[in-house]
């Protein structure tokens, strides 16, 4: 074996296993963004409130009139938090679909690829479902056309439809 098919055994799998992590990180963070929309709801703070246990904030003094400040770009509220917590879940959706979507191409086992996909479908749809339901579409589609391509390639040249490495 030559170094650089052992370099690829050893690389084998790693774009579809980080697809697979971060699709489930992205779930995770999507689930925790719903939940803890859910808990704001009845009443505001949180976020005052963890600062204050953490003690980033000060009390305010016994007797003192409390008082309303301007916000600026640093300012933290629970709406800035849930949001922030959406955007980054796509992100991360965003990150595993193109691993998928590269493992895809590189010709990897189509197991953690599949689950890399399907969470990062997932995280979506628990943020917005209409566009969920359309990146699965599409994502599906797009993959189904990449090895549809790769079989119809290998039928004209008389090869077997094994996937084709890409070299690093």
């Amino acid at each position: 074996m030559v170094a650089g098919e052992r370099a690829a055994l050893r690389n084998a799998g790693s774009y579809g296993f980080a697809s697979y992590v971060y699709g489930a990180l992205a779930v995770a963070i999507a689930l925790a963004a719903g939940q803890f929309e859910l808990l704001r709801r009845p009443r505001g703070g949180h976020v005052l409130e963890l600062a204050q246990c953490l003690g980033m904030v000060r009390e305010p003094r016994p007797g003192a009139t409390p008082e309303i400040g301007g916000t600026t770009l640093l300012t933290v509220t629970d709406v800035w938090a849930v949001s922030a917590l959406q955007v980054f879940a796509v992100y991360l959706a965003a990150i595993a679909l193109a691993y998928a979507l590269w493992a895809e191409r590189c010709g990897e086992d189509s197991l953690y690829l599949s689950v890399g996909l399907i969470c990062a479908v997932t995280a979506v749809f628990l943020l917005h479902h209409t566009a969920g339901g359309l990146l699965a579409f599409g994502a599906t589609a797009l993959i189904l056309s990449m090895r549809h391509r790769r079989q119809a390639r290998a039928q004209g040249t008389g090869q077997p439809a094994t996937p084709a490495k890409v070299s690093t």
